[in-house]
């Protein structure tokens, strides 16, 4: 009886403890609970990122390059305006004409408006041709300061002159006879001007192939111009009167 008594009383002390142990289970895994509860579900356990530390994005459109674009465009319409003028105004705006100086053309001005406005495409003709001539002077000039400092070697230079001159003075012999026939069309318009228009219309076409075939001869010198030169010179506004002016030659 007293063994049953024994036993019984280290039962309850087991089974106390054992409560004990489970409240102490019960109370960590409800704080365990609530600390849950008050955490966000998806919370990284990494540092929140700085973004103060992070470059900062510029603006496309900031100020400098709304500028930059207002003065592009502004150079572009300007420039296609200019094209426009020259070659594809229409006949109620006509091209006025104004005085140029060609170095290369032996007429007078009144001559060079009278073919202006009676053989147009023979005045372009007349501009095209001393703009080359201009090209192949510079190109003379270069090849005889090379003879210049190089006298020893002067023949090599020499030689490569030689050929640029004769080239040159071809087209200058049939500029010439186109120049002189430019001069009787004048005066015969100014003394007859129905004699005149209709020796014009007579004319005309063939003076205008006589130029292109005569400009035609300095094409591979031209050529031998372009591909040493530089390249394109940088910067827009360069860049857009390097391109009319090749529109030009």
């Amino acid at each position: 009886m007293a063994e049953k008594t024994k036993m019984s009383k280290e039962e309850k002390k087991q089974e106390k403890d054992e409560k004990k142990a489970l409240k102490k289970k019960a109370k960590i895994a409800a704080k365990i609970e609530k600390k849950n509860k008050k955490e966000p579900k998806n919370k990284s356990n990494d540092k929140p990122e700085d973004k103060s530390d992070l470059p900062k994005k510029k603006s496309f459109f900031s100020i400098k390059k709304l500028i930059i674009f207002s003065v592009i465009f502004i150079l572009i319409m300007g420039s296609g305006f200019v094209v426009y003028k020259i070659y594809f105004s229409s006949s109620n705006d006509p091209i006025v004409y104004k005085s140029i100086t060609l170095k290369s053309v032996d007429l007078p001005d009144e001559m060079l408006k009278f073919s202006f406005d009676h053989v147009n495409d023979l005045y372009f003709s007349f501009i095209t041709y001393d703009l080359r001539i201009h090209l192949l002077n510079i190109e003379i000039d270069r090849i005889n300061k090379i003879g210049e400092n190089y006298p020893d070697q002067n023949k090599i230079a020499e030689k490569e002159r030689n050929d640029w001159v004769k080239a040159k003075e071809k087209v200058e012999k049939k500029f010439i006879k186109i120049e002189k026939e430019i001069r009787e069309l004048y005066v015969l318009y100014n003394v007859n001007k129905e004699e005149g228009i209709k020796k014009v219309e007579e004319k005309d076409k063939e003076l205008l192939l006589q130029a292109n075939e005569a400009l035609e001869t300095l094409d591979p010198y031209i050529k031998i111009i372009e591909t040493t030169k530089e390249k394109e010179p940088q910067g827009l506004i360069n860049n857009i009167l390097h391109k009319i002016k090749k529109i030009i030659l």
